[in-house]
């Protein structure tokens, strides 16, 4: 499960990934440097206004983030975003505890600048693809920031899954969390794994 950090942590996650629009949506795939068509992740910007609201972050794999935040302090004359990006490499060198598990997902995202949201951002629901053998499994999402190598208090405490849906519940873990600031120069990223 994630643990929340300062701000940091969820900034990670806003960077590796980019969401498009309030509406979400948006964005597109990043190919291997080398020119090949072997897609390894997938991109789009999403804006934040001041009210909560949720956006669909891009699809990858088969895999549809939800990316739903509580209100918070953005202009709403000069709206910043979360670039986020998802993809199925699995994340090394993450901070103690460790996703539980295995790694199925992560999304990554940064801030184009500093917001203090009242409650932890999070990823959720996410639409998993078909071919992932899902009985008898437990799900997770663990957050961290990846700039200052901190695990973020910001895992749920629980998961459902209905079909291809799978929903977090349960944002954060006590202590309470009443606000959390993410600031734009550190990468945030919240990790999907099973056991």
């Amino acid at each position: 499960m994630m643990r929340v950090a300062p701000a940091a942590l969820i900034v990670a996650m806003m960077a590796a990934a980019g969401l498009a629009g309030c509406g979400g949506g948006g964005g597109g795939s990043s190919s291997t440097p080398s020119g090949g068509s072997t897609s390894t992740s997938a991109t789009a910007s999403i804006q934040i206004p001041p009210s909560a609201l949720s956006a669909l972050g891009p699809s990858f794999d088969g895999y549809t983030p939800t990316f739903w935040y509580p209100a918070n302090n953005a202009d709403p004359n000069n709206e910043p975003s979360a670039v986020v990006t998802v993809s199925t490499t699995a994340l090394t060198g993450l901070p103690s505890p460790q996703p539980t598990g295995t790694q199925l997902l992560n999304v990554t995202f940064r801030l184009t600048a500093a917001v203090t949201f009242q409650g932890c951002p999070y990823f959720s629901p996410v639409t998993i693809p078909s071919y992932l053998v899902t009985a008898g499994r437990t799900f997770y999402e663990s957050t961290y920031d990846l700039t200052t190598h901190a695990v973020m208090n910001c895992n749920p405490t629980s998961s459902s899954l209905n079909g291809l849906t799978l929903t977090f519940s349960g944002f954060p873990e006590p202590p309470v969390l009443t606000t959390l600031t993410l600031n734009s120069t550190d990468i945030y990223a919240a990790v999907l794994s099973y056991q």
